[in-house]
């Protein structure tokens, strides 16, 4: 894997891992997690147009704004949807699970959809990562057990899941599909204008109030924070890599550091937490080394 590529992949999944950091400070509520979510976005938007009206940035055609446009709607839809509609259905030992599960999809779409080659560590490192998801899962379901706080599988728990898992992985594929003429950074704008957008319609429709209050402020800016050089992170990366390397590098990544930030919250991960980030990093080292093509080019 290209060692620049690498490193978007790696620092991608390193920020993305804060966002859980950030939604657990900010408190429990759908109208706290929605109001999060989207002021960070529209503050990431701000910060990043002001950047790219003092800089040179070129906008590309309508078809490179709408594609981009897509891929934020589509993100946005991911989480969303998560917090909305998932969560509330259903045990979190499963459905984070699943959700992380759309790093092996967007793999597989590389290939067959995208026609990307088929490396000879890859079947063997996303195995790894589905180990990792398991032992995870399993370590988080047997804490929530102890805690009594399994939640009951509800009616369209699945079927929700895998819309969020599929927005996830469509706003991963428009990324790849970009077509040439702009800049990353425009193409960032354009993917969280129409992230923005679709939140804002959202709460809207739905007449949600969302709190104002120092706490929501402080979240939102480290929000910002962390969404926009991620955005970034993943538009420049998967410009120079395949969408079927780069997002399970970038999966693994963000699982491994979600057990280092558990430890420095001073929780006391199982034996199977460890084991699972050690399966993650493992899928990371073998997909990025990629081996001989066993199919395609």
């Amino acid at each position: 894997m290209d060692p620049l590529a690498f490193s978007f992949a790696v620092g991608a999944g390193l920020l993305v891992s804060l966002l859980p950091v950030l939604s657990w400070g900010q408190g429990a509520g759908l109208d706290r997690q929605l109001w999060l979510i989207l002021c960070g976005h529209a503050v990431a938007l701000v910060v990043l147009a002001a950047v790219a009206v003092g800089g040179a940035t070129t906008l590309g055609g309508p078809r490179f704004i709408l594609i981009g446009a897509a891929s934020g709607v589509c993100s946005g839809l991911n989480g969303t949807i998560y917090y909305t509609a998932v969560i509330r259905r259903g045990p979190v030992a499963i459905s984070w699970v699943v959700i992380w599960l759309s790093a092996v999809v967007v793999a597989a779409l590389g290939w067959l959809i995208v026609g990307e080659p088929v490396y000879a560590a890859q079947p063997i490192a996303l195995a790894c990562f589905v180990g990792c998801l398991a032992a995870m899962g399993w370590a988080t379901y047997r804490a929530n057990r102890q805690r009594g706080a399994v939640a009951p599988v509800q009616r369209g728990f699945w079927g929700w899941l895998a819309a969020a898992m599929g927005a996830g992985a469509a706003g991963l594929l428009l990324i790849k599909a970009r077509p040439p003429g702009g800049s990353d950074l425009a193409f960032v704008l354009c993917q969280l204008a129409g992230l923005v957008a679709a939140l804002a319609a959202f709460v809207t429709a739905r007449r949600i109030r969302l709190p104002r209050d120092r706490r929501t402020f402080w979240m939102s800016l480290g929000w910002a924070g962390v969404v926009g050089p991620h955005f970034l992170l993943v538009v420049a990366g998967l410009r120079r890599a395949d969408v079927s390397v780069f997002s399970p590098v970038l999966a693994g990544t963000a699982l491994a550091a979600g057990v280092a930030w558990a430890l420095i919250r001073g929780e006391r991960p199982s034996r199977l937490a460890y084991l699972g980030a050690a399966l993650a990093l493992v899928s990371v080292v073998l997909i990025s080394l990629k081996g001989p093509i066993l199919l395609g080019r």
